[in-house]
């Protein structure tokens, strides 16, 4: 109820400009809701916050330390927010090009972000075709994209194919669906994996 939810993507070489100016070569059907809403941080503050409601709501005589906690937290993601912001107003390009599964449809729309991804969604169980991947090899040469993006517990494969052929490095888009035992126990946070991800998207956005 806090957040506008939006549809996953299908349409195998994806391009995207704002909420619905996408190429696609099938009927324009609904499909599934993505449900990373988390990937922005400005949706992350409207779940804090609705949280921190309830728990109030719930908990009256606790109030003043989850607003206390709130509090720190919405700082802390405004500061990330802030981060995205700036780096994509500073960026030499406006797309990023993700070689794995495609969970950032909210972080791309929250930022005016383009995208080219080859998969047709982020539940998506068929590999990309020859023909998509070759084109995203050739959006990635003649664009001299310098980097392309692979999501956490990804094997990678595609990322590595594409930057072999291409000359592109891959980096790490975190979307803090899945952590690691050592990213656990090293104590990582939302706040701190999106920072990296926004010195990733720095890197990624540079005119190289």
């Amino acid at each position: 109820d806090f957040v506008d939810l939006r549809e996953e993507v299908t349409s195998g070489i994806i391009q995207v400009a704002g909420d619905h100016d996408h190429d696609h070569d099938h009927d324009d059907d609904h499909g599934p809701v993505d449900e990373h809403i988390w990937t922005s941080p400005v949706n992350a503050i409207a779940m804090s916050a609705a949280i921190k409601n309830k728990l109030v709501e719930i908990d009256g005589a606790g109030k003043e330390v989850y607003e206390e906690n709130f509090n720190q937290l919405q700082a802390g993601l405004n500061e990330v927010h802030e981060s995205f912001v700036s780096v994509v107003a500073a960026g030499a390009r406006d797309y990023i090009v993700v070689a794995d599964r495609f969970p950032l449809i909210y972080f791309t729309s929250e930022y005016g972000l383009n995208y080219y991804g080859a998969y047709e969604a982020c539940a998506a169980q068929s590999e990309p075709t020859p023909k998509t991947v070759t084109s995203l090899i050739d959006l990635v040469r003649e664009n001299n994209v310098p980097y392309i993006f692979t999501i956490e517990f990804s094997n990678e494969r595609l990322a590595n194919q594409i930057a072999a052929e291409s000359g592109a490095e891959k980096l790490l888009f975190h979307t803090v669906h899945n952590l690691t035992q050592t990213e656990i126990d090293r104590g990582a946070s939302y706040i701190g994996l999106m920072q990296q991800n926004a010195e990733n998207l720095e890197k990624a956005l540079a005119d190289e």
